[in-house]
């Protein structure tokens, strides 16, 4: 592949000014004037920068009134425009997400607001902030909005090859965000996945499992599919405890053993109601039912109030004589 003349002149002096330098700096400490040389390839190549720097890459149509009529100038966008525009973005955006996350902190705590609805105003700032920042690149180096129609349709096409299902997750997490079918800190079933949510994010959830896992699950899995919320309509979720007593056992004394056993659990909320009901009878057994609500955040607490509820039921059980089937 040939090279173009002009690209060998720009390496021919980038090449020349190493070792031209250090001739200059020797002479220039014995006193001696520059080489001329020297003054050619710095000539060269401080020209040659500034030309890659005013390299046009793309013309856009730019619309203009001229004495009342609306004109279409073109403007070029050279490399030095979108270079100084993706920079002033790159800062705009990381002091973007700082104001966004320190507005969080200050309004949730002024507000009393719940974790889901700071992530709401935290991304709605975020967003705010960087739409606001674009503006500012694209005026600053004067680049005309019409850029937005040429990086519209090309995101278009980017969707059409293969960012569908980066575009359906993003979507999907502004309508959990939004509508709230899962908030962070709701105790969930995702399938075969169960824990705490930790997050909400634009492309995924991330859960938190009580073994330390942390699963991210995508927001249209999430919004497509089956989930179980423990604590939707509240922080107290309804468990459940079942026992298999003999059939010749006094069955209504059970109960009301269970129902005491649950009352006195400290994690157990006994204002919302305990329950005890015959659940299934068989031929030598009869089959009891315990419901109760409880603000176990964690299926690893859920599973250490049943446990102690099997425990203490089985005293009692003992010291009143009830047989287990």
């Amino acid at each position: 592949m040939a090279i173009p003349f002009h690209f060998q002149k720009t390496l021919a002096a980038v090449f020349l000014a190493a070792p031209l330098a250090s001739v200059q700096a020797a002479e220039t400490a014995n006193g001696s004037p520059r080489p001329a040389l020297l003054d050619l390839a710095v000539d060269t190549l401080g020209g040659r920068m500034v030309e890659i720097w005013k390299t046009p890459l793309f013309t856009l149509s730019d619309p203009v009134y001229v004495n009342g009529q609306l004109l279409q100038r073109a403007s070029s966008v050279t490399l030095g425009m979108l270079v100084t525009a993706l920079a002033i973005l790159l800062v705009g955006g990381i002091i973007s997400a700082a104001l966004s996350r320190w507005l969080r902190i200050r309004v949730s705590k002024r507000l009393d607001l719940d974790p889901t609805t700071g992530a709401i105003v935290q991304k709605f700032t975020h967003y705010t902030l960087l739409f606001l920042v674009s503006l500012i690149a694209l005026s600053a180096v004067k680049i005309p909005l019409t850029i937005f129609a040429l990086l519209g349709g090309s995101a278009a096409i980017a969707v059409g090859f293969g960012a569908q299902q980066l575009a359906n997750n993003l979507i999907s997490g502004l309508i959990l965000l939004f509508e709230r079918p899962i908030r962070i800190g709701d105790l969930v079933e995702l399938g075969t996945y169960n824990g705490t949510v930790a997050s909400i994010g634009t492309r995924c959830c991330q859960l938190h499992r009580d073994d330390g896992v942390e699963i991210l699950i995508p927001n249209s899995v999430i919004l497509q599919g089956t989930v179980v919320n423990h604590t939707l309509h509240g922080r107290a979720s309804r468990l459940e405890m079942s026992v298999t007593i003999s059939a010749t056992a006094p069955i209504e004394q059970a109960m009301e053993i269970l129902r005491e056993v649950a009352a006195a659990h400290p994690e157990i909320i006994a204002r919302q109601g305990i329950q005890a009901h015959v659940q299934d009878i068989g031929p030598t057994s009869v089959k009891l039912l315990l419901s109760f609500w409880s603000e176990a955040k964690t299926p690893l607490s859920i599973a250490k109030i049943q446990s102690d509820l099997r425990l203490n039921t089985l005293q009692r059980f003992q010291s009143e004589n009830i047989a287990l089937a």
